[in-house]
Formats: C-alpha cells, structure tokens, sequence
C-alpha cells in the first residue's frame, strides 16, 4: 500500500462560473461516504436481510485563507460545483476522485493574533467518479 503525506494533495472547484485551487494551504480534507441500508427481513428469516440503499457524501475543507474573494465567493452556501481531489499529486497513473457537491456551510475565522482559516462543509450533489490524473 503507497503512503503519502497530506501536502501532497492537490483541491480544485470548478462551478459554471469559474475555477479556483483550494489546496495550496489545506490543513485539513475529509470525505464521508455512506450507505443507507433497508431492513428486507420477513417471515421465518433467521438472520436478518439487508438491501442496499443510497449514498450519502459529505466533504469538509479546513484551509488557511489567503487573501481576496475569489474562492470565498465561489463556497457560498447553495453553490453548486465539480471538487477535484488529487490525494497523491497531479503526476500521470496517480488518482483523482471527481465529486459533485453541494456548498452547505462556509466558517470564517478571523482571530486576532493568529491565521485566518476558512472551513467549508459539503454535501453530495450526484454520483463522483474515481480515475487517474
């Protein structure tokens, strides 16, 4: 199994509008997928039944904020867009996961004698693909 360490991943968001990189000072990315289940257990089953469900994905992006508005307009709430994730890099055969998603919260947090850091929630917005770079 390849390890690798966190700095080598590489975020974009593109939207109808406009695309913009989110990992240059990433601290923190995190997927969630998960599968409902159904209960199909009846009659004389003696163990119990389960059918597959649909998927839930849900995404969070901490990130220090460098300045401008760019990618702050572009994670309101409500927009809609394409993240590209590159775990390992952009180099050639290393993969990609492609996640259409839903911006559901935007955090700003503007301490006084520290970094500003951006912290963004999403939620899934159609199926994602897995592929290479």
């Amino acid at each position: 199994m390849a390890t690798y360490i966190g700095s080598s991943l590489v975020l974009s968001w593109v939207t109808t509008s406009a695309t913009t990189a989110l990992s240059g000072d990433s601290r923190t990315f995190t997927v969630n997928e998960n599968l409902d289940t159904v209960d199909a257990t009846a009659g004389a089953d003696t163990i119990k039944q389960w059918l597959a469900g649909p998927t839930d994905r849900t995404a969070s992006l901490s990130y220090l904020h460098q300045g401008g508005i760019t990618d702050i307009s572009l994670l309101q709430p409500g927009q809609v867009g394409t993240l590209l994730v590159y775990p390992e890099g952009t180099t050639t055969t290393k993969p990609l996961y492609t996640y259409p998603l839903l911006v559901n919260s935007l955090a700003k947090s503007v301490p006084y004698n520290n970094v500003v850091q951006i912290d963004v929630g999403f939620m899934s917005y159609g199926a994602g693909s897995i592929g290479t770079a």
